[in-house]
């Protein structure tokens, strides 16, 4: 026997599978998770909590740690990551965490104190004049920090290179200076092995941020290219 199938139903029947196929289609497709987590020390008994401390990917900063210990980071692509974890005095902590697509993953981060340390030797260069000079000298645009800082650019920011009293050119971690220029714009900071994130800063220039690697008994140069203020 033929089963029937009345034609109210049969409409019924396609306009629901188009409606289905229209949502279906029009709906974005969820590809990103969250990570979330506490930053906790192990120099105490406890596990006290570590606010400021730094989640990196590759360099890149992701999260902050607040003042209770905590971060999030959203919007974070599905798959497996390496993950960094940073604070001053503390030890570097590398985790791998997988993300799930639309699920929340709860990563803490436990930190071991640190008492190696290393050194960050760098100078103050006025950008503007930097690129002017590296139009007459290309070969300048190939050189790196070092080579920058042994150097003569005539770029260096300071009284004889602008012809006028320089304000003072600082090195901050956070909200705290680690380091003043001298008279030739250079500096010179001892921290403790680990990544760290630096800012340099002159008024009348536009601020200047920079993520080191520090190593153990290890000297690396960091200069500041500063755009001018417009």
């Amino acid at each position: 026997m033929t089963k029937y199938i009345r034609p109210s139903t049969a409409v019924f029947l396609v306009l629901t599978a188009v409606v289905l196929s229209c949502k279906k289609s029009t709906e974005p497709e969820i590809t990103t998770g969250s990570l979330q987590g506490i930053v906790r020390s192990l120099a105490q008994e406890g596990s006290a909590v570590i606010p400021s401390a730094s989640i990196f990917k590759n360099g890149t900063l992701l999260a902050e740690s607040n003042e209770s210990g905590k971060y999030t980071v959203t919007d974070m692509e599905a798959g497996s990551h390496n993950l960094t974890c940073s604070a001053l005095n503390y030890r570097d902590t590398t985790v791998q965490v997988l993300i799930e697509k639309g699920k929340t993953v709860v990563q803490d981060f436990y930190l071991k104190p640190q008492t190696a340390t290393g050194r960050i030797t760098g100078e103050f260069q006025d950008l503007h004049l930097f690129d002017s000079l590296k139009v007459a000298d290309p070969a300048l645009a190939g050189w790196n920090d070092q080579e920058v800082y042994d150097g003569v650019t005539g770029a260096t920011l300071q009284g004889k290179t602008l012809g006028y009293d320089v304000p003072d050119r600082t090195v901050s971690i956070g909200d705290s200076v680690w380091a003043y220029t001298d008279g030739w714009a250079q500096f010179r900071i001892i921290l403790p092995a680990g990544t760290h994130i630096l800012t340099g800063s002159c008024e009348g220039y536009q601020s200047i941020t920079r993520t080191v690697t520090v190593e153990a008994d290890a000297r690396h140069y960091v200069n500041f290219f500063l755009p001018r203020n417009p």
